[in-house]
């Protein structure tokens, strides 16, 4: 906006603002004291040369105070917080230096980093390109971009600056192996086998490359090229404990956990008493024992370790991380407070607080530091698990599979993460997947129990109860009085539909584990559905009797009493229920279903209002109350309910339809209705209900034609709704397909149940025939 334009807007007042502006800027000019600046600079540089970076800090604080435009200040002090770990200070004075100075590369690149970080992609590209523009011969800004670019999933542009990035640095293996990271992430295999190929060409004894190499073969069954290629790993290495680290990990892999023990252990001897090579030999042979999963002789391992070197902090790190890996926080956090003093800015360090934080509990200022790591090195494998964990705690499984993912990527035999991958697909009802992780484990640790039962989890999930049953079996020959084996055989033999079977070993599961919820819960559900309604009651009161009032159960008792019928038990259970924990949300959302099920609305709608004072984010509360506000004709109340939830779950495709629905009645709100109804159809495709809100959404917006084909399809799955066929017969009449919107318009008009739509359907059809007299 021009200077005269923002008077002619705003009159005196805007005199009196240009004057004060123009006041301020004269007195800033008068304030500054460039020769002051440049007396504080020079102490300031004085205390750096000597290692006292407060005293240094101090001074250039002054510097810059003294005069605010002097870029040098700006940047020596950014560069003085950055050492100290004062990230956020740094950040704020490379912004400064930019904004004096646009054409500072070096600037521009540190606040392009500092964006990354933050996962301010788009900003962080950014600042990337235009460094890149005032830094021609560097690779660093082409690396961050790419970083920011595949970060939003923009893979071509991403591949396309980490290639300008090799351009500048060909000789550099973290690059070729990150730009082959990022075409795998794109789904390109052949594309990240060329880029590594030609990595190979330009440096010639890589083992980095090569190892990426092999993994991406052994991926693809080709395991004859994949072992020719760690086999030049292994006589690259020359007793290299690192590099053979990897080739252990390959050997893995494979499934040949004595060969990859071996090959450490060979480093292990041939260092001697060389201490350097000894210390690295440990190190490696602790990491294998971590990633197997065999964190007993990974402790010893390491406890040998930190007797050769005990200040070593690569030491301490490790050391760290296997007290976090086994349950120890207690002991990992002097370890973690003496290398934050040492190195606050250190990734390593950074990424054990994160997991300490997420140890004690602190899950979203967890989540929040290692989604930073991964964005800074998105390969990083401990940075991919444990926000992956993070992610599984917040019940995102799809974050948390695409994280676990990527450590297998990197290291396919990974204990841990496999395992965690088959428990989060699982949640995600994705048998195929939580088996093949559990079998990666079972080729390296055939007897580990975890995986076995995961793996005949999977098998139910998959359908196959039978084989499920068959290892649920052969797992109790070792532990036949195991509850949770019993419970996991239950449910193998309620799936082949032996009810009774499944009953006696659901008893026998609760038998050994009396207080647990899960056995009782799942049989008393069975029994219903077994028409054995007395032994429902039975059951639930045994189990009271025996551990007190437990909500979940005088719930599930509530429920089965609500189903016969029986308002008085119904409400006698959830009386006792709330008795028993008069915050408990899941009580307060049955009470609101039984009382809108009695026709007492207004008391179901105090119900869950009681429920949102405990967790006011709860969507299943909020989506409960929106639908009964809906169903009451509140159209206002409810729309403002599913905004609420679109803040906290902005794909929810309930939500996203109802709301577009509501948003739909008028034209200013037609394009929000359509981007909403568009989340709906994409996170639920196949549900009918989805595509005749996008379809009443075109027809509203007069795109006849485009309403036509998601009519066609919610009237294909919902052939008797008489409603979906008021809409294919608009739909058809202002397409001219008179005679069938007629019939489907007669159809919907001729249902037993009508809602509002009815009377325009009426005038609808009464208008076609008009027109056809």
């Amino acid at each position: 906006m021009s200077s005269g334009l923002l008077l002619k807007r705003q009159g005196k007042y805007g005199l009196l603002l240009v004057a004060v502006w123009v006041w301020g800027a004269v007195a800033t000019a008068w304030a500054a004291d460039p020769e002051r600046a440049a007396e504080h600079l020079r102490r300031a540089e004085t205390y750096l040369s000597e290692g006292k970076t407060t005293e240094a800090t101090l001074e250039l604080r002054s510097a810059v105070q003294a005069d605010p435009a002097n870029v040098k200040a700006h940047r020596k002090l950014a560069e003085a917080l950055l050492a100290q770990g004062d990230g956020a200070g740094a950040f704020r004075e490379f912004r400064e230096v930019v904004s004096l100075d646009p054409d500072d590369g070096e600037a521009r690149l540190k606040v392009a980093r500092f964006y990354l970080a933050a996962r301010r992609f788009s900003d962080a590209a950014d600042h990337a390109s235009k460094a890149a523009e005032l830094l021609p011969e560097r690779f660093e800004p082409w690396l961050v971009l790419g970083r920011a670019r595949a970060a939003e999933k923009s893979w071509a542009e991403a591949s396309e600056a980490l290639d300008q990035a090799l351009k500048r640095a060909p000789d550099r293996e973290p690059l070729w192996l990150e730009a082959a990271r990022i075409r795998l992430a794109a789904g390109d295999r052949e594309g990240a086998e060329t880029v590594l190929r030609k990595g190979l060409d330009q440096i010639p004894p890589s083992s980095s490359l090569r190892v990426a190499l092999a993994n991406l073969l052994a991926g693809q069954d080709r395991f004859e090229e994949a072992d020719a290629l760690m086999e030049e790993v292994r006589n690259l290495a020359e007793g290299n404990p690192e590099k053979l680290e990897a080739v252990a990990l390959y050997r893995l892999r494979r499934g040949d956990r004595t060969a990859a023990e071996d090959l450490l252990r060979t480093a292990l001897r041939e260092a001697g008493d060389d201490q350097a090579r000894r210390t690295r030999a440990l190190a490696a042979l602790s990491g294998f024992y971590s990633v197997i999963g065999d964190l007993a002789r990974a402790r010893e391992t390491l406890e040998e370790l930190r007797a050769l070197a005990p200040g070593n902090p690569a030491v301490l790190l490790r050391l760290a991380n296997l007290y976090l890996l086994s349950g120890d926080p207690d002991r990992a956090e002097p370890l973690i407070r003496d290398l934050a003093k040492r190195s606050p800015t250190d990734r390593n360090v950074r990424l054990l607080q994160a997991r300490l934080d997420l140890a004690r509990g602190r899950v979203a200022e967890a989540r929040e530091a290692l989604e930073g790591i991964v964005a800074e090195a998105p390969d990083s494998v401990n940075g991919n698990l444990f926000l992956g964990k993070a992610y599984a705690i917040e019940r995102q499984w799809q974050k948390a599979r695409e994280a676990y993912q990527r450590v297998l990527a990197v290291v396919p035999g990974h204990y841990f993460a496999n395992l965690d991958l088959a428990k989060v697909a699982l949640e995600l009802g994705d048998g195929q997947e939580a088996r093949q992780a559990a079998e990666r484990v079972l080729r390296v640790r055939p007897d580990d129990r975890t995986a076995r039962e995961l793996g005949a989890v999977a098998l139910l999930v998959e359908g196959k109860a039978k084989q499920a049953e068959k290892e649920l079996r052969a797992l109790l020959k070792d532990k036949p009085d195991d509850p949770r084996l019993r419970l996991r055989l239950a449910q193998a033999l309620e799936a082949q539909g032996r009810g009774p079977d499944a009953v006696a070993a659901y008893e026998a599961a609760r038998k050994g584990e009396p207080s647990a919820l899960e056995p009782v819960l799942r049989e008393m559900a069975l029994l219903d559905r077994l028409g054995r309604h007395d032994e429902v009651r039975r059951v639930g009161e045994a189990f009271l009797r025996a551990n007190g009032e437990v909500p979940p159960v005088l719930n599930a008792l509530a429920v089965h009493a609500m189903s016969r019928g029986d308002e008085k038990a119904a409400e006698a259970y959830l009386r006792r229920s709330l008795e028993a924990a008069p915050d408990a949300v899941e009580t307060r959302e049955l009470e609101a279903r039984f009382r809108m099920s009695q026709g007492r609305a207004q008391e179901a709608i105090a119900a869950l209002e009681k429920a949102l004072q405990v967790q006011p984010k709860r969507v299943s509360s909020l989506l409960l109350l929106a639908t009964i506000r809906e169903s009451l004709g509140e159209r206002d109340q409810a729309r403002d309910l599913y905004r609420r939830i679109l803040a906290v779950a902005p794909r929810h495709p309930v939500a996203a339809n109802n709301l577009a629905m509501i948003l739909a009645e008028k034209d200013e709100t037609l394009p929000e209705a359509q981007r909403l109804a568009e989340i709906a159809v994409e996170e639920a495709p196949d549900n009918p209900f989805t595509a005749d809100t996008l379809g009443w959404v075109f027809y509203r917006q007069g795109a006849f034609e485009r309403a036509r084909r998601q009519f066609e399809k919610a009237r294909e799955r919902l052939p008797d709704n008489p409603e979906v066929a008021y809409h294919l017969g608009a739909a058809l009449a202002r397409l001219g397909q008179k005679e069938r919107a007629r019939a489907l318009l007669q159809e919907a008009l001729e249902a037993e149940k009508k809602g509002s739509w009815a009377f325009d359907a009426g005038r609808l059809l009464e208008e076609l025939g008009r027109k056809e007299e």
